[in-house]
């Protein structure tokens, strides 16, 4: 059993190392592919690089927790795994209302020049 344990623990343990030699490594490739005139970070699409950070971390955050309970090093399992949900349910909230929010304001500063901008042409500014 503590074999496998340890196993266990080793694959959780490359995972992480995995996940995160990919994501920057995505990162590198994309910035030295970027245009310089991109109006986006790392020349992605808008809103890429906050998708990959939010995933990378829930999925991090996910994998060490994996990685403490399999160590064996906790008295009361159970307890660990209802707190590591509700964490990670704290985190995807959290996550998704940070997207959604900053799309509304977006949305609402695009609409506000798009107004100045109207209010301006009727008025003779240019």
């Amino acid at each position: 059993m503590i074999s496998s344990n340890l196993c266990l623990a080793e694959i959780v343990l490359w995972g992480i190392i995995i996940i995160s030699i990919g994501v920057c490594g995505f990162l590198i490739v994309s910035g030295y592919r970027n245009k310089k005139d991109a109006p986006y970070a790392l020349g992605l699409p808008q809103g890429s690089v906050r998708a990959i950070l939010a995933v990378t971390l829930i999925l991090l955050f996910i994998l060490l927790s994996i990685f403490f309970l399999l160590e064996g090093h906790i008295k009361d399992p159970q307890k660990y795994v209802d707190s590591i949900l509700t964490i990670v349910g704290t985190l995807v909230i959290a996550v998704s209302s940070f997207y959604f929010g900053s799309k509304a304001t977006e949305q609402g500063s695009k609409i506000v020049k798009d107004v100045f901008k109207q209010v301006k042409r009727r008025r003779g500014y240019q």
